[in-house]
């Protein structure tokens, strides 16, 4: 009943989060981008990502809005292709991963975040899915009611 609606909305949420990765300067590689995807069912929806995104709880560290923290060497192949996608010489990969080993990622550092997320998901936005969802459920319900009035004239 409300599949269509929470797809239609996945959708959109995807398309402008996309549209916030790219004008924020976080769609480096487009890896994360392109690791978007949702589920939906009749009564739920879930959207995730990769895990740099932390879109559901397995992703509990959500660095590209938040950046990353102190402590361990960040992966080898994610500096790696980030380094390529820069343009950065690969002699860098060494310096930036122990960089952020110490001290973090600079949007870590300066305790900035970008809001990727959070503004899309408003009130006006969710209250809107609500209605089309309620607008489906009535159709359906006239929908039986008449198909019920029907059978009984029959």
């Amino acid at each position: 009943m409300s599949q269509l609606s929470l797809t239609a909305f996945a959708n959109t949420l995807i398309d402008d989060i996309r549209s916030k990765l790219i004008s924020t300067g976080a769609n480096a590689t487009g890896k994360t981008a392109a690791s978007l995807s949702f589920l939906a069912s009749e009564n739920r929806l879930i959207v995730s990502g990769g895990k740099s995104f932390g879109l559901n709880k397995r992703d509990s560290n959500p660095f590209v809005e938040g950046g990353r923290g102190v402590g361990g060497m960040p992966p080898y192949q994610a500096i790696k292709d980030w380094v390529i996608a820069r343009g950065i010489p690969m002699s860098a990969i060494y310096p930036i991963r122990k960089k952020i080993a110490e001290r973090g990622t600079n949007l870590w550092i300066d305790n900035d975040r970008r809001d990727i997320v959070g503004s899309l998901l408003t009130d006006e936005r969710i209250n809107s899915l609500l209605e089309n969802i309620n607008r489906e459920a009535l159709d359906v319900v006239k929908f039986e009611i008449f198909e019920t009035l029907i059978k009984r004239r029959a």
